[in-house]
């Protein structure tokens, strides 16, 4: 059976946020995490085509432990899908990646040349048939990168530009696309 294997970060723009942290002894509590992300002074190939594509964000022999380590994972909680792609296996902040997202975000700092802070982690296993129709992310999805981790075959992945164009990005794994979640179907 084909399979695909991706996970995703989300991070969001901390130039916005910085009114809303309370510092809590040696700590700051976020306290509302929806703020419009500003594009200003955002990497100009993001802005103009609401994606980056990364080759080789992370090292394909890491790619594989992890995708290994979450298949593993799913299989053995017996992880089901989501409505949006039922024939899957899915999850949230599983550690491996929520470990990956906070080790990338000052990288990805600096490709989009804007300070982000990680959000969430969600990972899905995709199986033969399986399907996920365009949609644009929820407000805490900013900045969504998606990494292909694993794959029997070359699974593309369109999105929209700004100017309506439809692009085909085709990530091998360890391939990333860092893309902006909340303005650009995909």
């Amino acid at each position: 059976n084909p399979f695909g294997f991706y996970c995703g970060g989300v991070l969001c723009d901390l130039r916005e946020k910085a009114s809303f942290f309370i510092p809590y002894g040696d700590y700051y509590i976020l306290l509302d995490p929806h703020v419009i992300l500003t594009t200003v002074n955002m990497n100009n190939a993001l802005t103009e085509n609401n994606y980056i594509f990364i080759p080789g964000f992370i090292p394909q022999e890491r790619s594989k432990l992890l995708s290994d380590e979450f298949k593993k994972y799913a299989n053995d909680n017996n992880l089901c899908g989501d409505p949006q792609a039922e024939n899957s296996q899915s999850a949230y902040n599983f550690i491996g990646f929520l470990e990956l997202l906070c080790e990338k975000t000052p990288e990805v700092s600096s490709i989009i040349e804007e300070t982000v802070l990680p959000t969430y982690s969600y990972a899905r296993v995709y199986r033969n048939g399986s399907v996920l129709d365009p949609h644009v992310d929820r407000k805490a999805c900013e900045i969504s990168i998606t990494v292909n981790l694993d794959a029997d075959k070359i699974w593309p992945i369109w999105i929209l530009t700004p100017t309506k164009e439809k692009r085909c990005v085709q990530l091998n794994p360890g391939d990333a696309m860092l893309y902006l979640g909340c303005a650009a179907p995909h």
